[in-house]
């Protein structure tokens, strides 16, 4: 079923438009080059298997460029995947690997190593898609692959029509100092903890 998926939506492109297949763990490393091995697509496929290890050795037995994601949570899981071949591109997520200055640490690594990335946050509010929209916007062009807004799977907005928003399919970081978004406190509630 997945081989006929990925050739059904390679085939309806169209031209000019690229994909990226998430597999998010889910194969094997066997199901993975039997699955990429049989489809004509040479789109990218992201995070086939569940570890480094795995991916890899996928790596170096399918023509697909990989990208990693889930496995990749400091700047030396991005170190390994580079001395062992396990990809030509990654995510880059600020808020796994612990806020926009290692972010750039690992987006400066990926563009010194010729990789293609992803960035952008994960579960976070209009705040986090803003700045990592920010550190993508930064990104020369030729490394930048494609970022994505989480935070419209969110009930509340604690910027509304502020910051990062999705317009025809594209999205501009704001101009203004900072981040370019102020948030309503009253809506972030109650701190959990304050440390001074």
């Amino acid at each position: 079923m997945d081989i006929a998926r990925i050739e059904a939506i390679s085939a309806g492109l169209p031209p000019g438009h690229k994909v990226t297949f998430d597999v998010n763990r889910a194969w094997t490393p066997a199901t993975a080059i039997q699955v990429l091995n049989s489809v004509k697509a040479r789109d990218w496929v992201e995070q086939p298997c569940e570890t480094l290890d795995q991916c890899a050795h996928v790596a170096r037995r399918v023509q697909n460029p990989i990208m990693l994601d889930e496995c990749m949570h400091e700047f030396q899981d991005h170190l390994e995947a580079w001395k062992r071949a396990a990809c030509e591109g990654v995510k880059v997520k600020p808020n796994r690997v612990g806020g926009l200055t290692r972010a750039r640490q690992i987006r400066d690594f990926g563009v010194s190593v010729g990789w293609q990335m992803h960035i952008e946050d994960l579960g976070g509010s209009a705040l986090a898609d803003t700045a990592a929209l920010h550190l993508a916007a930064s990104t020369p062009e030729a490394h930048r692959l494609a970022s994505w807004l989480c935070h419209y799977h969110l009930s509340i907005d604690p910027v509304p029509g502020q910051g990062a928003r999705n317009r025809q399919g594209f999205a501009t970081p704001p101009s203004e100092p900072g981040l370019g978004v102020a948030p309503d406190e009253a809506m972030l509630g109650q701190p959990v903890a304050v440390y001074e």
